[in-house]
């Protein structure tokens, strides 16, 4: 079984973290509409890939880091999404957007590699218990089959004695009187009246 890289000393990782650093710094040039627009979703985006990668890394599950994998890959395209605009916008030279969105769709390359690699590997090495006959019948100590009718006695407990239910008809509770929604509304009046 081969030793679990944390996802941190992964190239992967390496290259979202240089984007996102990057990118941070291209934004703090722009001016204040910008910032409050544009530059609050790719910045958000951009981090929100390393952070879900470190989080699906840390999951126990498979399941659970596969889904965390794939919040990142939407991180990615989302933010991928946001460098275009800024770019057609221009918020970023053409050129530095063009650079981003390589890094990223190589980012991405490689986490749809991640996320295949995990599914195929899914469960592989999952310590589990070995199928067992729990109704089978008790052996002796030297490793012999013993009957259930000649088990000793002494060395069970026995299992007390079920004892049959009352059979009711369907909807029937016991000892239960039926009342019809008339026959409620008669009771509720006739104590009313009483009053």
């Amino acid at each position: 079984m081969s030793k679990h890289l944390p996802i941190e000393e992964t190239e992967l990782f390496g290259t979202i973290t240089i984007v996102s650093d990057e990118i941070w710094d291209a934004v703090q040039r722009w001016g204040s509409f910008a910032k409050s627009t544009t530059d609050k979703q790719l910045v958000r985006a951009v981090d929100s890939i390393g952070a879900n990668l470190v989080e699906g890394d840390g999951r126990y599950s498979d399941a659970e880091a596969i889904h965390f994998f794939e919040i990142a890959r939407g991180s990615a395209r989302e933010a991928r999404y946001w460098i275009d605009v800024a770019k057609r916008r221009r918020l970023l030279p053409h050129n530095q957007a063009l650079d981003f969105i390589r890094r990223l769709d190589m980012s991405m390359q490689m986490l749809n590699g991640l996320i295949s690699y995990r599914r195929r590997t899914k469960n592989v090495g999952i310590v589990r218990e070995e199928a067992s006959a729990y109704r089978s019948a008790p052996t002796t100590l030297d490793g012999q089959i013993q009957s259930f009718e000649t088990l000793d006695v002494q060395s069970t407990t026995p299992k007390p004695a079920r004892t049959a239910r009352p059979t009711l008809a369907k909807g029937k509770r016991p000892n239960a009187k039926r009342q019809t929604p008339n026959a409620v509304r008669n009771s509720t009046k006739s104590r009313k009246t009483n009053s």
